[in-house]
């Protein structure tokens, strides 16, 4: 895990010659894309993008302060872990050994339990400022260690993240980690898109067109969410091989989870075997566009999932940036990470790093217009 030094007109300097620990890091790119982030999660608090007309809009659901990331309940474009999304009865085993976690209500855990990476204060290593972003882009690296124990998984952790935000209006975001023992991971940004801005509370994006590299999702238990195994999804709502609007069929979930919660699997069935890295380099998983706009966004990877959710449980509960209470559908997430439920499920192989070998997830988010 090594950052980069040096490139003409780059400066990189230690978190401690930097202002204020809650100030925003800025990236600037040459065509007046901004990205924000803080140290609190590694998040992506901002996400500026022009368009045609050269105007900007913040496409990322987020706050407008690090302290209602600290406090507030939505993880929208910060850094999950130990272990992003659920494990089934908050335990898994592991060489023989049975750990058990913290869990919620539900007698599960959520993006590793107790106070998760997103909240954690990170510690800036380096940041690059590139002339208008150059080829080497502007960039910042962030890392952060995990001890022993620490939400109850074993292994001393440490992790690094790098976001470059590049002139082809391209943030990519790579996330690397190396551990003393063996332990579960799905280190990943879980970031909630709108297109259009998040500038109401009526925002949407049920008329965002989408497009899912994928012929497969995985299928859950409908009480327990408990993956099951792989489907095809052709003849389903899950299937957008094709570009749909996302909520063109979202009525057929009316019953279950009112919305898409779908996790696929990228890239080819054989690639549920192929361990953190299912493509090298990354490649094509999804586009969202907002037709409205022509503003459009590409998902490029090299994990092997990729999870859609529909933010179907919003609901208004709480205040975001500009003082907007996104409701139910205000944007979607499109998070790119590793297989499901810490190796709980049979059907799929366990995503555990072990000593010598290094966790890599690498996610490109390339904004254009159409």
């Amino acid at each position: 895990m090594a950052y980069r030094w040096a490139g003409a007109f780059v400066w990189a300097i230690l978190i401690a010659t930097c202002s204020a620990q809650d100030d925003p890091i800025v990236l600037r790119n040459a065509n007046g894309m901004e990205v924000h982030l803080l140290r609190t999660g590694a998040c992506v608090q901002r996400l500026l993008v022009p368009d045609g007309a050269g105007s900007t809009v913040d496409v990322i659901l987020g706050f407008d302060d690090a302290e209602s990331y600290r406090n507030g309940t939505s993880v929208s474009g910060c850094i999950i872990g130990r272990y992003g999304g659920r494990i089934t009865g908050g335990k898994f085993t592991l060489d023989g050994v049975t750990h058990q976690l913290e869990t919620g209500k539900d007698g599960n855990t959520l993006h590793g339990g107790g106070i998760g990476y997103n909240k954690r204060e990170w510690e800036l290593v380096a940041v690059s400022f590139g002339e208008g972003g150059g080829t080497n882009g502007s960039w910042a690296v962030l890392s952060l260690d995990s001890p022993d124990g620490d939400q109850k998984f074993p292994g001393n952790l440490s992790l690094e993240v790098t976001y470059t935000l590049t002139d082809a209006n391209e943030l990519i975001i790579d996330i690397s980690a190396v551990s003393d023992a063996a332990t579960p991971i799905n280190v990943f940004n879980h970031p909630y898109f709108n297109l259009a801005g998040l500038t109401s509370d009526n925002a949407t994006i049920l008329d965002h067109q989408l497009t899912i590299n994928s012929d497969y999702f995985i299928a859950t238990d409908p009480t327990t969410g408990t993956p099951t195994e792989l489907e095809p999804v052709a003849g389903s709502p899950e299937d957008f091989r094709d570009a749909h609007l996302i909520g063109e069929r979202i009525d057929e979930f009316e019953n279950t989870t009112k919305g898409y919660q779908t996790q696929y699997l990228l890239f080819g069935a054989d690639k549920a075997s192929e361990g953190f890295v299912a493509a090298e380099p990354a490649e094509l998983a999804a586009t969202l566009v907002h037709p409205a706009s022509g503003r459009a966004l590409d998902i490029l990877t090299t994990a092997p999932t990729l999870v859609l959710y529909t933010a179907n449980a919003l609901k208004g509960k709480f205040e975001a940036k500009g003082g907007v209470r996104p409701e139910q559908y205000a944007a979607v997430a499109l998070e790119a990470t590793m297989l499901p439920d810490a190796g709980n499920e049979a059907a799929f192989p366990a995503p555990v790093l072990r000593p010598g070998q290094e966790y890599r997830n690498q996610v490109v988010w390339r904004f254009y217009q159409v």
